[in-house]
């Protein structure tokens, strides 16, 4: 890191700040507009940093909580349970270090089953262990391509957070934002059978 990033990251406290760890050196994107609009930005375990033009910026951001990602993956295992089947659940993550995705290229955003899943049921519900189990291995067979996003989108950094939730960060320009409303519409419409992963997402 250098410059203006890192006393900006230094005046949130370092590591233990709400950003925590860096994940990426400091990136530079070709500018979208005049020519001292260049973007540089720092991709963190909990963030991202922007700066624009020599300011820092928020950037674009479209977001799904972790009760709506419960929702939407409880919505899909209902239609493929027998009636009656009482879901509960809760949201975990797993967690890799990745290099952030290069924002002048298409990104594909895919899911898929990490460990084991464990299923439990009180005696009089043990018979639906069996549709349940099938059920998940007809939703996480193979990993699910949730979107993909087109190279003028400008997508800076894609998290999962510790409580579950997601969160894709765009450039802080017209071209990032108008592409960060375009993917809060689409995580708007979850369920996951209800988006078509061809669709670009922005």
């Amino acid at each position: 890191m250098r410059g203006d990033l890192r006393a900006a990251w230094a005046s949130t406290g370092w590591e233990s700040g709400p950003l925590g760890y860096p994940t990426s050196d400091t990136l530079s994107l070709a500018p979208d507009g005049p020519p001292d609009s260049g973007l540089e930005f720092n991709d963190f375990q909990n963030g991202v940093l922007v700066l624009r033009a020599g300011q820092l910026c928020a950037p674009a951001t479209a977001t799904l909580s972790r009760d709506r990602m419960l929702d939407a993956v409880t919505d899909a295992l209902r239609r493929t349970l027998p009636a009656g089947t009482h879901l509960r659940g809760s949201a975990a993550r797993a967690v890799r270090r990745l290099a952030p995705p290069d924002a002048r290229r298409p990104v594909s955003l895919i899911a898929r089953q990490a460990g084991l899943i464990t299923l439990r049921a009180p005696p009089n519900r043990q018979g639906a262990l069996p549709a349940l189990s099938r059920a998940l291995g007809l939703l996480l067979r193979v990993p699910v391509t949730l979107a993909r996003v087109p190279g003028h989108a400008g997508l800076l950094s894609f998290k999962v957070h510790a409580d579950g939730s997601l969160s894709l960060s765009f450039r802080p320009d017209p071209a990032g934002r108008a592409a960060a409303q375009a993917a809060q519409r689409r995580l708007d419409r979850l369920p996951l059978d209800g988006l078509c992963p061809d669709d670009p997402l922005a």
